[in-house]
């Protein structure tokens, strides 16, 4: 007689149901659960914009920069929570979630995935103190970036897992033959989303925007004039079902944790362009589809732009190694056995 072992039940918490890289690789690692041995929860404590149903999730209500009242009474709601789902595990996954965790009184074990190279910016104090408190609980650490070998102000052996990539549906997908280059991620100053507003203008291509943050309603005051240049399409669960695949998109971050947007949009086999710093470097890219200025990008899009980006898309190597890197099982099956290590 076969004796099934029970589910380990673990609860996933992130910042909001959609969102960026973090967001969108646990609700897809959550769905991967659900069909294993894991009993999967997914806990999401800020509202989102074009919110989809997912089963077994539960969304708070608070909103982005919320005040200390409304997160305190959110708090609150995400504790009583935790005591109803009762789950063996918690992922705790950025800045507020790890605040949650560390506030919270829980007996199971913690596991923190640092999103970020840069975590807690503008706020260390605050971070230090919730870092030493994970510690004292003695949290384990999983780093979504290959090469870190220890998170900021945490203890302990950190592992590395990469975030999935979920397939995009792009079945109706253009292959529109103007010239373009496009903007995927939070419209906020270390992501600098106006340098490719800026570069696109000079340059004479059109411009696509997705996705929102604190710089959206101003970027659209300030670039109201080149309407008929530029289209602020908000955030998109699907971004690239509508991007023509011949657009260049252009990641031009001060620095990036895992950065989903650049291998979604190399296997969505779209030309992409990387800003030189280490984070990006990462990828290992050949040096043409990195640039170290304004200036050097300008001039590699107008250099590339009459044969639609062509020479910027990346080498069949490439594409296949990240295929296989960041397939879901591949991912879902590294956190399963973590989880089952940590727990059995």
């Amino acid at each position: 007689m076969v004796v099934q072992q029970p589910k380990v039940s673990v609860v996933i918490v992130s910042n909001a149901t959609n969102g960026g890289g973090a967001e969108k690789s646990m609700a897809a690692l959550h769905r991967s659960f659900l069909d294993s041995n894991i009993h999967s929860s997914l806990v999401t404590l800020n509202t989102s914009a074009n919110t989809e149903v997912i089963f077994n999730s539960f969304a708070l209500d608070r909103k982005w920069n919320s005040g200390l009242s409304k997160t305190l009474q959110n708090f609150i709601e995400f504790s009583r929570l935790i005591k109803k789902l009762n789950p063996q595990v918690l992922i705790l996954n950025c800045e507020l979630p790890e605040l949650y965790g560390a506030l919270l009184k829980f007996n199971g074990i913690i596991i923190c995935v640092e999103h970020s190279t840069k975590p807690w910016k503008g706020r260390k104090a605050l971070g230090v103190a919730v870092r030493l408190a994970l510690a004292i609980k003695r949290v384990k650490w999983v780093s979504v970036v290959s090469n870190q070998k220890k998170v900021w102000w945490g203890f302990g052996t950190t592992i590395y897992i990469p975030n999935p990539y979920v397939s995009a549906d792009l079945a109706s997908r253009t292959k529109n033959e103007s010239k373009s280059v496009t903007y995927i991620g939070g419209l906020k100053k270390d992501k600098r989303p106006e340098w490719v507003i800026l570069a696109g203008i000079e340059s004479n291509v059109f411009i696509n925007v997705f996705g929102d943050g604190v710089l959206k309603e101003s970027l659209e005051d300030k670039y109201q004039t080149f309407s008929n240049q530029i289209k602020f399409h908000g955030f998109q669960l699907n971004p690239w079902r509508v991007i023509s695949s011949n657009s260049l998109v252009i990641v031009p971050s001060l620095y990036e944790g895992d950065g989903m947007v650049v291998f979604e949009a190399v296997l969505s086999n779209n030309p992409i362009l990387l800003f030189n710093n280490d984070d990006l470097k990462r990828f290992k890219f050949d040096k043409r589809h990195y640039f170290s200025d304004f200036k050097e990008l300008v001039t590699i899009i107008n250099d590339n732009k009459m044969s639609n980006f062509q020479d910027l898309r990346v080498s069949k190597v490439i594409y296949k190694q990240l295929l296989e890197e960041r397939s879901l099982n591949r991912v879902s099956d590294l956190w399963g056995n973590l989880i089952l290590s940590f727990s059995g």
